[in-house]
């Protein structure tokens, strides 16, 4: 049995023998580990998908680790899921007569019509922002950290939309996180920080971008208002971090929960923002976009010197007005 762990991005994968993993349980750990890295606590592991190696992090424990099932590919104990590397651990893409993170749920999950009659093209009255926002903007080399809760199916069908389309570009969306607020997790268990209902995924395959970005739907709804936003663009920059361009893909009707752990955030966050409707723009997806250098994106405004603007100043966007205070930005009018 082999284990999922921690990929150091932008490390090469290299070809090994079994002999030659590093933190996998015996009978398979019988030589040394092979060095690939200037870091010394990286080593070649073997990886159960493809029998290749791959540079990763050994510091943490075997028994820290998450086992997929004995042929190594499947991840539940009916054998209906296939292992997907996630951080530390593993998720499963199920078949569509199962659905949660270890295809533990006989069913179809959370509907997902709105979703497939947009990709399908009969869909075609819907938010277009994202898609709007991507087309104007000339950003590349971008992780994209997308809600996939609720209401925000149309949303998400955008970026993939574009991202089929824009395919050729190499510079565009490297790597996707979809987050769905703790995957349907009772909201008293919730913890900042740490509710998950995160998927990761490089865009290097347009089939595998689509079933992670299902799995993450059918797996969870949102549940309560607040969401775990800061949590998955902390996920997004661990791991891509040779991406130069964070955009975040928003609901605007909810608030984040976890705007404490905002100072942690690295890159600019350009923050798109979706179900606006006639709504005025979430105060808090500003101060996301300010307090980190970044920028607010509607479907019609792209607002990019926030973090300039004096303490007491103004801005308006749409009809709305927000004055900057010394605790950010507040709607005024």
């Amino acid at each position: 049995m082999f284990f999922f762990v921690n990929y150091i991005i932008g490390q090469d994968t290299i070809s090994s023998q079994p002999t030659s993993c590093g933190c996998c349980p015996s009978p398979y750990c019988q030589a040394k580990s092979t060095p690939c890295s200037t870091n010394s606590d990286c080593e070649c592991l073997m990886m159960a998908m493809t029998g290749g190696g791959m540079c990763t992090d050994t510091v943490m424990s075997c028994k820290d680790l998450v086992p997929c099932q004995n042929d190594n590919k499947t991840c539940s104990a009916a054998n209906t899921g296939t292992c997907q590397p996630l951080g530390n651990s593993f998720f499963c893409l199920c078949p569509s007569t199962h659905f949660g993170p270890v295809c533990e749920y006989r069913g179809t999950g959370t509907d997902l019509t709105v979703l497939e009659t947009i990709l399908n093209g009969s869909l075609t009255n819907y938010d277009q922002t994202v898609e709007n926002v991507l087309n104007r903007s000339n950003w590349t080399n971008m992780v994209a950290v997308v809600d996939v809760t609720g209401s925000m199916q149309p949303c998400a069908a955008a970026v993939y939309k574009w991202l089929k389309l824009a395919y050729d570009k190499l510079n565009s969306i490297k790597y996707y996180v979809f987050f769905n607020d703790g995957d349907n997790k009772a909201d008293s268990l919730k913890v900042i920080g740490s509710t998950g209902g995160i998927y990761g995924i490089p865009t290097t395959n347009l089939n595998t971008t689509l079933a992670v970005m299902q799995a993450a739907m059918k797996n969870g709804n949102g549940g309560d208002g607040p969401e775990n936003d800061i949590e998955a663009i902390l996920f997004g920059i661990k791991q891509c971090p040779t991406c130069t361009n964070l955009i975040h893909i928003a609901d605007n009707q909810v608030t984040p929960r976890d705007m404490i752990l905002l100072s942690n955030v690295t890159l600019p966050v350009k923050v798109i923002t979706c179900q606006l409707n006639s709504y005025p723009v979430n105060p808090d997806l500003i101060n996301i976009a300010s307090r980190t250098g970044g920028s607010i994106h509607t479907l019609q405004q792209d607002i990019i010197n926030l973090s300039g603007i004096p303490v007491n100043g103004t801005i308006v966007i749409g009809s709305s007005t927000y004055r900057r205070t010394v605790n950010g930005y507040v709607q005024i009018a």
